[in-house]
């Protein structure tokens, strides 16, 4: 304890006529004073709190810093096998889920500035009607980074959405770039955008499904069964399957009060878990992400997810 604070304690003693072997022995003398002496402790104190507090929310936001850094080290560091030219990656899920928007997210993320390069739109109809290819910039104009975004058409359980076998042929390179999938059929091998030899590279090396995460109890079992079905062809040929749940702060207050409660929800997890048994796909294999949507700036808890992802 600082000296003026004993000083402060003892002369209160003394002019309260409280004798000080008393006060030394911890004898309880009046009520108030007891009060007076809690309160000059937690004046000296208030200072050294205050700080602490200061500090402790610094070294918070050092670590989350620190952390998106690492992660978008390790991105920016990133180079796939030498038989490929760039890791393509295929995103698929039900409308309005955010592939589009994903694709921005990353894109904002990686750039350190929000953009919007693949239209998206919140509606029920997939707004997305053409295959296309996304390339993410890194530095100047001229390079990109070593992976690429395939945005598709929503996934539907009625003839509205992507035909199921056109993913398929997507997976296996059969699809050209520009391509505007027709719901009713699939890509015929005598259409001109279909591609007849594929190369490794045109293939798709790794699949994700894209799942809002406020209309997970809504998905139908007709879409869960395509969507198995998609899982079952990208398993035989051996690509690894991830899945992204999007829009988690409108599925959950808490997520949306604190970015960094994302996983500590106990909503969002129950969600996971819905996922996990509908698909079959491992809990370390499901991601939650906020895509920027109607942000005009980055934000590093938004970014930490969308890096980790």
């Amino acid at each position: 304890m600082k000296p003026h604070l004993c000083d402060s304690v003892f002369r209160y003693y003394q002019a309260s006529q409280c004798k000080p072997d008393h006060f030394q022995s911890g004898l309880v003398v009046q009520p108030s004073s007891v009060l007076f002496v809690y309160s000059v402790i937690f004046c000296a104190f208030m200072p050294l709190l205050c700080k602490l507090y200061v500090y402790t929310q610094s070294y918070l936001i050092f670590l989350l810093n620190s952390e998106r850094e690492r992660d978008l080290q390790l991105v920016r560091d990133y180079k796939p096998h030498k038989d490929v030219e760039h890791l393509r990656i295929l995103l698929h899920g039900p409308p309005a889920a955010g592939k589009s928007s994903f694709i921005n997210s990353v894109d904002s993320t990686l750039r350190g500035k929000t953009t919007a390069r693949a239209l998206a739109a919140n509606a029920p109809k997939s707004f997305t009607i053409a295959y296309r290819t996304y390339k993410i910039q890194k530095g100047n104009p001229d390079t990109f980074y070593p992976f690429v975004f395939n945005d598709t058409m929503g996934l539907q359980s009625n003839d509205q959405g992507i035909h199921l076998e056109d993913i398929k042929l997507a997976i296996s390179g059969h699809v050209k770039e520009d391509y505007r999938f027709n719901p009713k059929c699939p890509l015929a091998e005598t259409d001109p955008n279909y591609r007849g030899s594929s190369t490794f590279d045109d293939k798709v090396h790794i699949l994700v499904f894209v799942i809002c995460a406020n209309t997970v109890s809504l998905i139908d079992d007709a879409t869960w069964r395509k969507m198995n079905d998609i899982r079952a062809a990208a398993r035989d040929k051996g690509i690894p399957q991830i899945a992204i749940m999007t829009k988690i702060d409108e599925a959950c207050p808490e997520v949306k009060k604190n970015i960094k409660n994302t996983y500590k929800s106990k909503h969002m997890n129950d969600q996971m878990e819905t996922v996990n048994v509908n698909l079959g796909l491992p809990l370390n294999c499901i991601f939650l992400v906020k895509n920027y949507h109607k942000e005009i700036e980055t934000d590093d808890g938004v970014d930490s997810l969308i890096l980790k992802s």
